[in-house]
């Protein structure tokens, strides 16, 4: 299976954009195994809503990793100092590449900070620090989508993709727009998954063995994952029974789905 032939499967098994989009960033379709068999209770699955057509575009590993530790050091700069790091703006728009696809402009462009397809996406964070949930932007920015990120106090992030349409109106230079008063177009909440869940060895690997593959470096490297951390997990979902040698090549591995 080439890299991106599980997109265009669940294209045509019609998965939204949005579970494409999911699909893209973690390198292979998380919908269609059971987490509760690899430990992750589905209690553990949030639910999130949204309205947006992402494009299908692979997250840099790099810029993946260099994301995971600046939130990683501005929370352990808050623990040991009680004080925030003032990066809320670069964290959200981080997250909005690597979560939703959003190509960033070049730095200091005016009117947008981004596209995803067709879209201008302009991006506004909400930090903890911040006593309403709520953001403030330019009516004459030329964008027409925008992207709320938010940031709680535990560092957990969450976005919401608003219609320019949707933004209250007014005469004023700038529109506030509610995280609480969002209004969405799909009303059915669509379950996702969580980062803990994706980011695990054992979810990368089991998620890879949809058809017999070979547990070699050429898949270690792929998944991005160490040589320690490939072997263990790949122990850990042998002993546990749930990945087994193919039956049409011994030297490959699939799923264990009895």
């Amino acid at each position: 299976m080439g890299d991106w032939d599980h997109l265009h499967d669940m294209y045509n098994e019609g998965y939204s954009a949005d579970q494409i989009a999911d699909a893209a960033a973690c390198g292979y379709n998380p919908y269609e195994f059971d987490l509760d068999d690899l430990g992750y209770s589905s209690k553990e699955w949030e639910a999130v809503d949204s309205n947006f057509n992402s494009e299908l575009s692979e997250v840099n590993p790099e810029l993946k990793a260099i994301f995971d530790g600046l939130v990683d050091s501005a929370e352990t700069f808050y623990k040991l100092t009680n004080r925030y790091l003032q990066i809320w703006g670069e964290l959200g728009e981080l997250y909005a590449e690597i979560k939703y696809g959003i190509k960033r402009h070049k730095p200091h462009t005016k009117g947008s900070d981004g596209k995803l397809g067709n879209d201008f996406i302009e991006i506004k964070t909400i930090s903890p620090e911040k006593s309403k949930e709520e953001v403030k932007v330019k009516r004459a920015g030329n964008f027409n989508k925008l992207l709320i990120v938010k940031i709680s106090s535990d560092f957990s992030f969450e976005g919401q993709l608003i219609a320019r349409k949707d933004l209250p109106k007014g005469e004023g230079k700038h529109a506030r727009a509610s995280w609480a008063g969002k209004q969405t177009v799909i009303t059915k909440p669509q379950t996702v998954i969580t980062k803990s869940m994706t980011s695990s060895p054992e979810a990368k690997i089991y998620a890879a063995l949809k058809s017999p593959t070979s547990l070699d470096p050429e898949l270690q490297n792929k998944l991005g994952l160490s040589e320690s951390d490939f072997t263990r997990a790949v122990n850990e979902l042998s002993q546990s029974q749930k990945i087994k040698r193919s039956l049409e090549d011994n030297k490959k591995w699939v799923r264990n789905t009895k």
